[in-house]
């Protein structure tokens, strides 16, 4: 940059930019500006003050009373524009110097000293990017689900540029759908906001939040009567004679426990089991129950949630339960073992036939027939009293058809 002056004289001055380029500087000056008049100036080559990418100058001058000491210049896309960003003023007519000091306070802008000759003194000028630049506007949470009557808040976040919290921005919520309201608030210095309100109708809210024109956010608010458990799910796996119910849960409120209820296919309910609940709590919570040892048949479950209060509801399994016919042979172990005095036995028939269940002592003498008659398909089960043995291993065999199938029990006393 070229700058000319004449001393002593209430001339005008100017100042010349050459651009630089590959092939060096050209024959004429690309920019220039006037408006300066007598004593000398200072000129800097100044860094980014307003943070869009494009290096700015500053240009110092002694003055009259009439003119600004110091001028700046933001640079652009097409170079130096001509017109000055911003002026600094001193009521006196001497030497003023400009320095460009990079990013004095460490908040990612460059900063300005002009000193002034006369005075003795200078100044620091923070620089803040030029204009805030809103560039991040979000509202939080995105959905809440309330009982009417009830109060919800929302937070509305603003940020600027370089993600920093913008304070004072007025912004506009407003809640349309079952309920209404509306409300202009201001963003504190952590560069939120909070609107909370409360809604008598049941049903959905769209709330609406925005910046003037420049940013728009949205949430929703369902107003509803929340259920005290809120289920995951409610599922059943059969294997042979039993029925695993389970049922995991994402939220309990005064949650007292379960009852399980059991009925035939055209059957009326009755109470087979109780699960104690987890009284009020956010966490997932895991529950099972087995229903055991049941004859062949088609069944259905449901829960039934008790509330400490009393109040309760029904949650009912949305399938049927078959308890089918087995696909094959089978006689189990007795259990328990070793028993004192009655056990069970447990043993499954694909087809109907005639069943013989006997028991020997170990030299394969009989002592007992537990069964000898026809039988229909499924699963079945005997209840054996050893009262009248004495301690000591035994074995029972069944026969049924062709199959044949040999198991040790003891009796201990």
């Amino acid at each position: 940059m070229i700058g000319r002056y004449d001393f002593g004289l209430c001339v005008e001055e100017y100042v010349y930019a050459f651009y630089g380029s590959s092939s060096g500087l050209p024959l004429t000056q690309n920019w220039s500006v006037t408006g300066f008049n007598h004593f000398s100036y200072s000129l800097s080559t100044a860094l980014d003050f307003n943070n869009d990418g494009f290096d700015d100058i500053l240009i110092g001058k002694g003055l009259t009373q009439a003119n600004p000491a110091v001028k700046m210049y933001f640079g652009s896309a097409t170079g130096l524009l001509t017109d000055p960003a911003m002026s600094f003023s001193y009521v006196n007519c001497d030497e003023t110097s400009v320095s460009s000091a990079g990013d004095v306070n460490g908040d990612g802008y460059d900063d300005i000293i002009i000193g002034n000759g006369f005075y003795n003194t200078a100044y620091v000028y923070y620089g803040n990017g030029g204009a805030i630049v809103i560039s991040y506007f979000r509202v939080t949470p995105r959905i809440i689900t309330e009982a009417p009557n009830g109060q919800v808040c929302f937070t509305a976040l603003v940020k600027d540029q370089l993600n920093r919290p913008v304070s004072n921005v007025w912004v506009n919520f407003f809640a349309r759908g079952a309920n209404h309201e509306s409300q202009w608030i201001q963003t504190d210095n952590s560069g939120e906001v909070r609107f909370c309100y409360s809604g008598e109708n049941l049903g959905k809210d769209t709330i609406i939040a925005s910046i003037r024109d420049s940013f728009s956010d949205t949430a929703f608010v369902i107003w509803d009567y929340p259920f005290p458990v809120e289920l995951l799910s409610f599922n059943s796996i059969v294997h042979k004679l039993n029925v695993t119910l389970s049922w995991p849960t994402s939220g309990e409120l005064n949650n007292s426990g379960f009852e399980i209820e059991r009925a035939t296919e055209n059957g009326e309910w009755s109470k087979i089991g109780f699960v104690s609940g987890s009284g009020t709590t956010n966490e997932i919570k895991e529950y099972s129950y087995i229903d055991r040892n049941l004859e062949t048949g088609n069944y259905k479950y449901r829960l039934k949630q008790l509330d400490f209060n009393g109040s309760f509801e029904y949650l009912e399994l949305p399938e049927v339960v078959s308890i089918g016919i087995p696909d094959k042979y089978d006689l189990s172990q007795n259990y328990p073992n070793p028993f004192n005095p009655v056990t069970t036995i447990n043993y499954d028939l694909p087809t109907d036939g005639i069943v013989t269940i006997k028991v020997y002592d170990i030299l394969g003498r009989e002592l007992k027939t537990l069964v000898n008659e026809m039988k229909t398909a499924g699963y079945h089960k005997i209840q054996f009293n050893a009262a009248d043995l004495a301690s000591g291993a035994y074995f029972y065999q069944m026969k049924a058809g062709e199959f044949v199938e040999v198991k040790k029990f003891v009796v201990l006393k």
